[in-house]
């Protein structure tokens, strides 16, 4: 592939990923989101109380307390292991995303990464998702975010929360994959054809699941709980299927192709 994004100048990276753009007739540049640089203020902190611990050991062997040696002792082992280890981890992510960016367009996205520029366009790119809430004891941590696109011509990118503002690109490039996407297949569910999205696809006339399947009349909801989509069907004790949401490509589409046909069917539910 193209050479590193970290060794081009800013210059050359943007002709690359202008030309990128110009090739897929992703049209005009819309907004750029740069990865945010590692923060060194945890390692620069361990460092501090490596020194402060130094300063407690001399202070116990001056003063004869034993207690307060053992302790610095154990406080300087501890840090003696961390930071090494937070240097090397920090270092690793600062080489993973030096100069990497997104940018999007009215068309498309370009995601130029260490491994060389990568090229989306919305109606054929294909997205997965995992957006986790994390909490400890009952308290919200934060949120982390996971996208992997691909396209037909073989390009891969996987950004997530490195990229700054994850929480108004992400959600930007997900409606713009709708938009593009979603008329087409309707016109495929309406000439017969059937429209996939992983395990689970779509007809004019049934939503399944591998070999199983209901037809819409039957259809009760689409309800999205911690991750997963079940549909359930009328009749039914079991869900037509329990998915994680990161195994649907394009769920966007895949939800709004549903809600069309369940409100041409007279029926529309979706329970989150």
């Amino acid at each position: 592939m193209a050479d590193s994004v970290a060794s081009t100048p800013d210059s050359e990276l943007w002709r690359r990923i202008w030309e990128g753009a110009a090739r897929a007739g992703l049209g005009a540049h819309r907004a750029v989101y740069p990865a945010a640089p590692a923060h060194w203020a945890g390692v620069r902190k361990a460092c501090y109380l490596l020194l402060g611990t130094a300063t407690l050991t001399a202070v116990g062997v001056a003063a004869g307390l034993e207690w307060l040696q053992a302790l610095a002792g154990f406080v300087s082992a501890i840090l003696i292991l961390a930071v090494p280890m937070g240097t090397w981890r920090t270092w690793r992510y600062d080489r993973k995303v030096a100069g990497s960016r997104l940018d999007l367009f009215e068309h498309g996205m370009v995601a130029a990464l260490p491994g060389g520029v990568c090229v989306f366009r919305y109606e054929t790119a294909e997205v997965l998702q995992n957006i986790t809430n994390h909490y400890r004891n009952g308290a919200f941590q934060g949120t982390t975010y996971h996208y992997i696109f691909s396209s037909p011509e073989g390009a891969r990118a996987v950004l997530n929360e490195a990229f700054s503002n994850v929480r108004e690109w992400g959600p930007a490039v997900q409606r713009a994959v709708t938009d593009a996407q979603l008329p087409n297949a309707v016109a495929k569910v309406r000439a017969g054809e059937r429209v996939a999205f992983g395990d689970l696809w779509i007809s004019a006339g049934e939503v399944g699941s591998g070999g199983k399947s209901a037809p819409w009349d039957r259809v009760e909801e689409l309800a999205l709980t911690q991750g997963q989509v079940s549909v359930g069907v009328a009749g039914k004790f079991f869900n037509l299927t329990n998915t994680p949401i990161s195994r649907i490509p394009n769920f966007f589409v895949f939800q709004a192709l549903f809600e069309y046909l369940r409100s041409a069917h007279g029926r529309l539910s979706v329970a989150e």
